[in-house]
């Protein structure tokens, strides 16, 4: 009762307060990651980019419903196909890009809770990220991806994508983003939206 914290108790409680919404409200914060260096790359920048397999070009759109049709709903997508609709909306890609899936991050109940019409940007849908049965192997994965791109020139995009780009691939983005500039000297460069209507959401 009332001993020191732990170094981890520590570290939730720092991410706590600088993991916020855009209306300055505290997020839930991530349940700790499995065991992994904590020593992000400093002196770095990073540009972001959220986008959805279905709503970023009409050729993605099609290649993605064929994949659908012949595998399923959350197939694998190949990375220079996603790559491709990148480049067609006039956005540098090289092969450092990392691309991140979120698809594994189902809500069926967002429909009931009425949160189909928000974004990504909604602190509801950020919580239950970060409280879904996969976020814990997920962060440990992009995690270990992001540290592996340091030192690699150009600096690689980091790539989340969903299906429609509005809710899964935004609130991941933003809750890498947050932990990653939560580190000195460690900043993001620009933080795109790629799907239609992106520029028309309300936060």
């Amino acid at each position: 009762m009332g001993g020191p914290k732990s170094d981890e108790e520590t570290r939730i409680a720092a991410l706590r307060d600088k993991i916020k919404d855009v209306h300055g409200n505290r997020l839930p914060t991530p349940p700790p990651s499995p065991r992994v260096s904590n020593n992000l790359p400093t002196d770095t920048s990073w540009s972001i980019i959220a986008m959805g397999l279905e709503t970023t070009t009409d050729q993605l759109k099609a290649h993605v419903g064929d994949m659908y049709a012949l595998r399923g709903n959350d197939c694998p997508i190949d990375d220079r196909e996603i790559g491709a609709a990148i480049r067609a909306r006039g956005i540098y890609t090289s092969d450092n890009d990392i691309y991140i899936d979120t698809r594994l991050f189902d809500d069926p109940a967002a429909m009931r809770d009425k949160l189909v019409d928000c974004t990504g940007y909604n602190h509801h849908i950020i919580g239950r990220i970060t409280r879904h049965k996969h976020f814990n192997s997920w962060l440990r994965e992009v995690k270990l991806r992001i540290m592996a791109a340091v030192g690699r020139l150009p600096y690689p995009n980091l790539v989340f994508y969903c299906k429609s780009g509005k809710h899964r691939s935004v609130a991941s983005s933003l809750i890498i983003s947050h932990i990653l500039v939560s580190h000195e000297r460690t900043r993001i460069a620009n933080h795109q939206l790629l799907s239609v209507g992106a520029g028309t959401w309300r936060r």
